[in-house]
Order: structure tokens, then sequence, then C-alpha cells
């Protein structure tokens, strides 16, 4: 039936941060850290599923590894 055979749930935690400075009364400055994937876990997300190729169950799609975003926007 649809649904029988599942990979494991996937946990996944991500992390925001910011701060917003106001410069003068007209503009501001907001700084930013982004944390994805922060336990970095590589779960399997994709295998190839052609039972007519040499490659069948091989591993095709990882989750994405600890990664980090810094960021600024200034808004007037």
């Amino acid at each position: 039936k649809i649904g029988d055979q599942r990979y494991a749930n996937i946990v996944n935690l991500d992390l925001r941060l910011a701060k917003e400075f106001r410069i003068a009364h007209a503009a501001g400055l907001t700084l930013s850290v982004d944390g994805f994937n922060l336990l970095n876990k590589r779960p399997i997300l994709q295998r190839i599923g052609d039972t007519n190729s040499t490659t069948f169950g091989n591993i095709e799609e990882l989750q994405s590894p600890r990664i980090f975003r810094l960021g600024a926007r200034v808004t007037f």
C-alpha cells in the first residue's frame, strides 16, 4: 500500500537572530545571522528507485550540511 514504506522522520533545527538599529529618524539598519541545519544531521532524502538500474538503492540526495548566513538590510 502507498505509505507503507517510509524513510525515518527528519529532525532539523534552523535559527535566526536579528537586531534592528535606528539611524536618525528616517532610516534603519537590521543585522542578522541565520543558521540552517544546526544539528548537522545528514539524513537520506532520496535513493535511486529504478529497479532495472545497477545502482538501485544508492543514495541520490542528502540533506545539506550546516550553513550560516550573515545579512544586513537598510531601510528608509
